[in-house]
C-alpha cells in the first residue's frame, strides 16, 4: 500500500519542485517530531499549477483555509480523512 501511495505523490512532488523550485519560504520538517497546529498561516507550498498556497487552521470554526493569491478555500475539518507524514523521495 505504501508504494501505491507513494509512488504516484513522489513523482508529483518532484514534477512541481523540477518545474516551480523549492519555495523560498518553506519550513523545515522534522522527521518523527509532532507539533501542535500554529496560530499563524502555514506557506511555503506550491499547488500543482505552481501557486503558493497557505493554510490557515480555525479550529474555533473547525475550518481550514486553503488559500492562494487569487482566491480561498474553506474546508470543514471533518472532511480532512486522514494525513501521513514521510520522507519525500525524489526520483
Amino acid at each position: 500500500m505504501f508504494l501505491e501511495v507513494c509512488l504516484p505523490l513522489c513523482q508529483m512532488h518532484k514534477t512541481v519542485l523540477d518545474k516551480y523550485g523549492k519555495p523560498d519560504d518553506v519550513l523545515p520538517g522534522l522527521l518523527g517530531r509532532r507539533e501542535q497546529l500554529p496560530p499563524q498561516p502555514l506557506s511555503g507550498m506550491y499547488n500543482k499549477s505552481g501557486s503558493k498556497v497557505r493554510l490557515t487552521f480555525k479550529m474555533e470554526l473547525n475550518q481550514v483555509w486553503i488559500g492562494t493569491k487569487g482566491r480561498q478555500r474553506t474546508s470543514s475539518i471533518r472532511n480532512i480523512f486522514a494525513n501521513f507524514s514521510d520522507i519525500v523521495i525524489t526520483l
